[in-house]
Parts: structure tokens; sequence; C-alpha cells
């Protein structure tokens, strides 16, 4: 796709943006690119193949790609100062993140197998014994309507809750009764996988992982669906763990389908090209489960199949991008030219994004098209009837969305959630429009499809629902796979469960230092941003602060009156405070009033660096509780981060860490991450995290909470128990802090052994929900704990505000300007930013009420947790490093809430 697109500046210069892989499938790919310039502040977007015009001559241009895959590619680019050349950004994938085979780069670089997995259990829900019983009985259900469903599934007879099992079999099609109408097909030898390099077999394997898959043809709609021969499709193996099953093109609906033995049978609609096929990757990911499999379809149209994947994985801005061609009509216009490179599928993915985007000009007269000529698909039909219906012409609609379902089940679960939607809609509000017959059958019709929503999986992009046939949707377990060597239509597949050859994964260690530049450099321009407005305010505190330190104002005259009165009830709280006041009645606790002894609280809030030694003990204790946190995928490490317990099972860290719930899925957090006295490394404990159990994010607050499992990975030692390592208990209460008190921070910057930057890291500004402060902190410190001197948490870092020279370009710390191939620990800060934790709290609270009840309960038991937090104490002098903890006996200190310390053990 190439030409010019409209300039984002008033500039005369211009930049080329390229591609270069080495299949000439994603050559040709038009990738969404975002432009920044060198204050980092986003300039414009635009996709691979096109010139950019209106940028200055003589500047420096950051252009970045996130591809589907997770692969982020940049370039940093120099636009001539002459002007009579442009500037040319070449983006390619870094040597590490390359695929081992070229002919593996689509899946490999737009692929996302951890977004793909099956289920492993039986979903949620009532089990289903009947579908066609669960139909008759369901209470929103008329006697007509079931007897519309069951006429529509072939049924005979009248529909009532005595349908004899029999002829409940043979209405649904049950998994035996379509083995047995199948035998007639020739038989197919089975698949044989190709032997794969020798790798380690995993010790937590529990032995290989069977499956057998099926391929269905038909309109499961009617139980018109017919299991195909598999001896027609094209098997190769990626490697050990994964194979890829190419489907031949043809017209028609179609369907995979998965089968394991002791889980639910997954099927899947598979956007089958007339002229192209498709492409469908099963692997099996080593992981909690080492049994867990992904199901990964690829469609023949690459633009297409990058443009679902931007949809599924939130990326809106890039898939906003990907259809924002110079000419979309034209690109329909290939797509459906009826000549051998046509692609209704694809031209449905653009119609369903185009109507998203709210371009309905755009689809007129291709949606007819879509609707009259491809009559086999479902799709077509629901695009024609969503465009007709944004043009208020209803009654052409109905007739629309009514055809969709006489096609069958859609392929894509927007074409499925938008009949749904717009039925039910004109049946509520039918006034004139609809017929009584239009009205009988669209209860009938509504009544059908929510058997198939009932067990969807909404999520993905694809219609992808449980049941033993793809006309019999519910939620059996498979109780066995049958034997398929004898079997035409089923394919049993072997994996071993062998760790895959490193150089055919994605995500190197480049890669990775790559992605983490461009994701600090993202989030830089909010926070300086924050940063700039409040220059006035944080100026004014900071002369305060230098009048502090040069003698000429207490710490208690820096901030607000009431913040410090709240602040000295606080302080004054504490029982170790009070034996310091000599036995002084506790008036000044009932006062917001100015409190005699000043200098005492200005000692015990840090403002002559004066604190006891309880100071390191406690700050000891407390760091135990903040562990590395392994940013993983399904094969290898991506990257470090901080995090740190805020009760028995909920980790607290950043949102750019675990952006989702799968980022989190296989990634752990690894405690005692440290050396010991003695300089030797301590014997640490890897905790795999469970965002299934809780998952929570915020986004503007930079900030995520995960479930962590109870006990740690069997790592060469015995499984150490979570609870060893304590919490921190976060309070929403004022009074923590006041400007120009110190922070303290634990932290494993650039995920290096655990580190502490104590005192002198003063509070400059605290914004609604955002703390200012001056410190040493690197990218792996991401999702550290902000500690106040009575090691009460205060906020959650999160992001830097870096010093800049008079052009406004970064410095490094050497002096000279900084640029993006030198690493974001290069980039010398002068300031970072933290997220208040109340601030974290008050949304986490406002949340609550809408989490299921399992990770309700660890979401309420994180604000509200036990009132002592149990924390073990720093090793004693001399002890070894890699000694295991005996049994000992506890204290209880009060600083200001009970904190039960472990002591004389290892902790």
């Amino acid at each position: 796709m190439t030409g010019p697109v409209p300039a984002p500046g008033s500039g005369t210069g211009e930049l080329r943006i390229e591609t270069r892989f080495h299949s000439e499938a994603l050559n040709r790919l038009a990738v969404p690119v975002e432009i920044r310039g060198a204050d980092l502040s986003v300039v414009g977007h635009a996709l691979s193949g096109q010139t950019v015009g209106g940028l200055d001559p003589g500047r420096t241009y950051y252009v970045s790609a996130q591809l589907p895959g997770g692969h982020l590619l940049t370039r940093e680019v120099l636009i001539p100062a002459d002007g009579d050349q442009p500037g040319v950004a070449v983006l390619e994938p870094s040597p590490s993140a390359q695929a081992a085979d070229p002919a593996d780069e689509v899946a490999h670089f737009i692929g996302t197998p951890a977004h793909t997995l099956l289920p492993a259990a039986q979903p949620g829900g009532a089990p289903w014994h009947s579908p066609a019983a669960v139909i008759v009985h369901a209470p929103a259900a008329t006697a007509a309507e079931a007897a519309m469903v069951l006429e529509s599934l072939g049924a005979t007879g009248p529909a009532t809750a005595d349908v004899p099992g029999d002829a409940v079999a043979a209405l649904l099609g049950e998994y035996a009764r379509l083995d047995a109408s199948a035998e007639a097909v020739p038989a197919a030898p089975p698949a044989v996988l190709p032997d794969a390099p020798p790798a380690p077999v995993r010790a937590d394997a529990g032995g290989p992982t069977e499956v057998q898959v099926r391929i269905f043809r038909g309109n499961a709609l009617t139980s018109e669906v017919v299991p195909q021969p598999v001896a027609g499709l094209r098997v190769t193996a990626r490697h050990a763990n994964a194979v890829r099953i190419g489907v031949p093109g043809a017209d028609g609906l179609w369907f995979v389908q998965v089968l394991q033995a002791g889980r639910p049978g997954v099927n899947v609609a598979l956007p089958v090209s007339r002229h192209f096929g498709c492409d469908v990757l099963l692997s099996v990911l080593p992981g909690d489960a080492p049994d867990a499999v992904s199901l990964d379809v690829h469609m023949a149209d690459v633009d297409a199949n990058a443009l679902l994947r931007y949809q599924a994985l939130g990326l809106a801005t890039e898939a906003a991008t990907s259809v924002a061609s110079p000419d979309p009509a034209a690109d329909l216009r290939r797509l459906l030219a009826g000549n051998g490179h046509t692609d209704a599928v694809a031209a449905v993915v653009r119609g369903y994004a185009l109507l998203r985007l709210n371009r309905v000009a755009e689809l007129d007269p291709f949606t007819e098209v879509l609707h009259h000529r491809f009559d086999w698909l479902p799709d077509g039909a629901a695009v024609r009837g969503e465009y007709l219906a944004r043009m208020g012409r209803h009654a052409e609609a109905v007739v629309a969305f009514l055809d969709a379902v006489d096609r069958g089940l859609p392929l894509f679960n927007e074409g499925l959630s938008t009949i749904v939607d717009r039925l039910g809609l004109y049946l509520t509000t039918r006034d004139g429009l609809l017929t009584s017959a239009q009205a009988e059958r669209i209860r009938g019709v509504l009544a059908l499809l929510q058997r198939y929503c009932g067990v969807t999986d909404m999520r993905k992009m694809l219609v992808r629902f449980t049941g033993l046939t793809p006309c019999a949707p519910g939620l059996d377990l498979v109780p066995a796979l049958r034997p398929g060597d004898d079997a035409p239509t089923r394919m049993t597949l072997t994996f071993p469960l062998t760790t895959p050859p490193s150089p055919s994964l994605p995500g190197g260690p480049a890669d990775r230092a790559e992605e983490e530049t461009m994701d600090v450099l993202a989030d830089l321009s909010a926070t300086e941003q924050r940063f700039a407005d409040r220059t006035a305010e944080r100026t004014r505190t900071e002369q305060r602060i230098a009048e502090v330190r040069r003698g000429e104002r207490s710490v208690l005259q820096v901030d607000d009156p009431q913040r410090v009165a709240l602040r000295t009830q606080r302080v004054l709280a504490q029982p170790v405070v009070r034996e310091s006041l000599g036995g002084v009645p506790g008036g000044p606790l009932e006062s917001l009033g100015t409190v005699a002894h000043d200098r005492l609280l200005e000692r015990v809030i840090g403002g002559d660096n004066l604190l006891g030694v309880a100071f390191l003990e406690l700050g000891s204790a407390v760091a135990h509780s903040v562990g590395r946190i392994h940013i993983r995928d399904q094969f290898s490490d991506r990257g470090f981060g901080t995090g740190f317990l805020i009760s028995p099972r909920v980790l607290l860290t950043n949102n750019h860490v675990f952006p989702t719930a799968a980022s989190a899925r296989f990634s752990q957090v690894e405690f005692r991450f440290e050396n010991g006295v003695d300089g030797r490394p301590r014997t640490t404990s890897r905790f795999d995290l469970q965002p299934d159990a809780l998952f929570l994010t915020h986004r503007e607050l930079d900030f995520s909470v995960v479930a962590v499992s109870e006990q740690s990975r069997a790592d060469g030692g015995p499984p150490q128990p979570l609870a060893r390592f304590g919490f921190n208990r976060i309070s929403r209460d004022q009074g923590k802090i006041l400007l120009g008190e110190s922070i303290n921070i634990v932290q494993h910057p650039d995920g290096r052994p655990k580190q502490v930057a104590l005192q002198q890291n003063e509070l400059v500004d605290r914004l609604d929900d955002f703390l200012h402060y001056r410190t040493d902190t690197a990218p792996g410190s991401s999702g550290s704990p902000l500690y106040n001197n009575q090691w009460e948490v205060v906020g959650l870092h999160h992001s830097g505000v870096p010093e800049r020279n008079a052009d406004g370009a970064i410095m490094s710390v050497d002096g000279t300007p900084w640029t993006a191939a030198m690493g974001t620990a290069k980039i010398k800060w002068t300031a970072n930013e933290g997220a208040r934790i109340s601030s974290i709290i008050a949304w986490l609270e406002s949340a609550a009420g809408t989490v299921p009840e399992e990770p309700g309960r660890l979401l309420r038991e994180a604000l509200s947790p036990p009132t002592e937090a149990v924390l073990p104490t720093a090793p004693r002098l001399g002890e070894q490093s890699v000694a295991a903890p005996a049994a000992t006996p506890e204290i209880t200190v009060t600083v200001p809430l009970h904190i039960t310390v472990r002591v004389g053990g290892a902790g």
C-alpha cells in the first residue's frame, strides 16, 4: 500500500516507511506505525509503504510499530536538512526475534498463542445434560419458541419436557452418531509428526499430550454439519510441540474441533477463503498446565489477519490505522473482484472494522455485494444488516439479519453479537416494524442463538464455543479419546512436551530491551506533562525544603498545616513515640493544633535524619515482601520488574509490567533475590502468578494486581509457602507523608539483586493521583513500593522525568544527547513519579462490587487484610546465605499497626 498521506505538520520534510522481513507476505502487510518527535510527542500515524510529509528538516523522529505477536519494531530517523530526499525508516526485527524458518514468519510475528489457549476445565454455569431439554425448560422460552428451535434442528413431534432420550440423541447428532455416519468416507493415514531435534523433557510435564482434531463443514444451526476427511488437510510440524494444519480453500462454513480427554470439546469457526483456505496452528505450551493447548487460526489475507489481532489485543489505534488506507473503496473492490484473488471473508473483516469506526459511507455499495453475491456467508448479511440499520432502513435490516441466520452461525463474534443485539432490539421496539410472523420467528432465532452465546468465548474474534459437535453447544467434558487410527475424520496428534528450540521462539533479550525502551518512552509524555504543569508549585516547595536544610525553617512548616496535623496524629499514635514523650498525656492526639514537641516530631518525621536502629530492622523485614518479577511468555524471560505483596495472596505492580492478564499468565515473582551479609547470593523462591484467580489493572494509574500461588515452584528444593514472605498492609488513610519528607524505595533496578534508596529522597510535589520525588531508580524498578520512615506504603513507583537540554533532547548520564539505541538505563533522570496508594485503593474499592466471588474474596482481603501482617526479619550476621529457615519464636512490634516479626531465622 503506497502513496502520500495527509501531512501531519507544516514542515517540508518527508519520511518514507518501509518494512524488511524474509517473507514477502509480511513485506506486503500494511503495518500501522506511530511517529514521535524528539520530545516524544505523537506527530502522527501511518502505514508501512507510505510517505509522510509535513515534517521538519534536520529534526530527529522516532518511528515504532507494534506487531500483533508482541514484537516492537523501532527506528530513529533524521530528516535530511536540505529536504531534497526523504528520510527512510526501515523497520525490521532484531536477529534474536527472527523466526528460524522464513516460511513461519507470519505465524511468528502475528500469532499470539498465549491468547488462544483452549479452556482447561468445564466452563462456568449450570451443566447442560441435554441442550434441547434446557431450551424446553428455559423460563424465557414459550412452547412455540421451543418448537421452532427443535424444528430448526430437524426434530419432529411436539416440544415437551418428555422428549425421549433416543430422539434427543438423534436430534443433536451426538458425538458417537456423527462418527458412525462418517464411516463411508475413504480412510486416511494417521498424521505423523517428523522427528524433532532432541530436547530435554520437562520434569513436571507428566507425560505427552494427546489431542484429536476434526474438521466439519455445514450449517450448525440446522444440524447440517458433516465431518470431513482429514486426508485433504496439509499437516506440517513447526517443532515438536506445534503443528500447522492447512485447510484448503472452498466456499461454505467450516469448523475445527479439538478434543482432549477430561476437557470440554472446543469448536472454532474457520475463516476459510475460497481460493486460499486458512491455517490452524495447534501447539502445547509449557507453563502451569503442561498440557495447555493453544489453537491459533490465521487467515489467508495477512492485512485482515493482523487487523483482527490488533482488535483482539485492544490496540485500538493500530486497528484504526489498519483501515485508514488512502482508498478503502479500492481495497474492498480488490477483495470482492470476482477473480482468483477474491476473499469475501477478508472483506467482512474490513466491513466490521469500518462499522466499528462508524465509517458507513465507505461501505456502500459493497455491503450489498457481500450480502447477495456470497449467499453462503452469514457475516456478509450481518454487515449488510448493520449498515442498513445505521442508515435507518430497519425493515430491510430485519430481512438481512434473518438471512444471516438462515445461512448459519457467523464466523466472527462481532457478527453473532450484532445479530442478537439488533434482533432483540427490534423485538422489544417493533411498533409496526415487524409482522407477527417475523416477531414469532425472531423469538425462535434468539432462543437458538442464545444456546451458542451461553458457551461462546466472546473475548475471541472468531466464534469459539464448547460442545461435543458444532451443532450441539454444551458444557459436557470429553470422557476419553476414541481410537483414531482407523477413523477417516479424526486426526490424533501426540505432543512430547519437549522444550522447543530457542531460535524459533519470539522475544529474545535484545527484542525485549527494544520493547522496554519504547514502553518507557511512550509513558514519558504524560509524566512530563504533569511535571511541567506543576512547575510553579514544585518550585515553591523546593525553596522551602532548601530552607529546612539551611536550618531556616522546620520540616513541619513545608506542607499545609492541616496535613501536618494529620501526619502528627498518625505519628503520635505509635507507642514508641508515646514512650519518647516521657509519659506526656495523649492530648495532642485529639488536637489538630500545634504540638508542643516540635523537635521530637521533626526527628521522627525525618527532618534531621537521626533515626533509631529499629528503622533498619523493620525496613529489612518489610523488604522481604518485595520481589523481582520475571516477565515471561510461554517459553522464556522477556524482562524484569518489581512487585510487592499487599495481602497473603495478592501482588501489586505496574500496568506497563502486566498490561493484560495474558501477559502475567506465564510470569513469576522471585523473593530473596539479594546478597547476604557475606556477599553471597541467598537461596531464592519463585512463585507462579495466577491471573485467572485475580487480575485487575488500570492504565492511567499504571497499576495491576494479580494473585500469586501459595507454594513456590520446586526448583531444586522443597516448595516454600508464600506466607513466609509476609505482606504490606496498605491504607487509604491520610497523613502518611508530608512534602519534604523522605521516601524510601526497595527495588530490583534493571533486574539486579534487591537494593534500597534511603533518605534524602524528598517528596517534592503531591498531585491528586501522583507523587513526584527525587531518588535513584532504574527501569527494572517499575512496580517498587514507596515507603515513609515508618515503612508504610505511600505509593507505587512507575516512571521518571528525564533531563533535557536547551533543544529539548533527552540527556544521557554521560552528558551527551540520549538516543534510543543507548537503552533506558542511560537516561539521566531529574525526578520520579509514583501513583498514590490512596488513589489505587479507591479504584480497587470501586471495582470490588463488579468482581466475581472468588477473585472478589482475594480483592477484599487485600483491601482489608488481617490485622497482623507477618513479616520475616533479615538474616542475622554470620548466617549462611543458603541455610534453610528454622522454626523460631515470634514477637510483635506495633508501628503503628501490629506487625508480627519472626526473629532469629533465615526469613
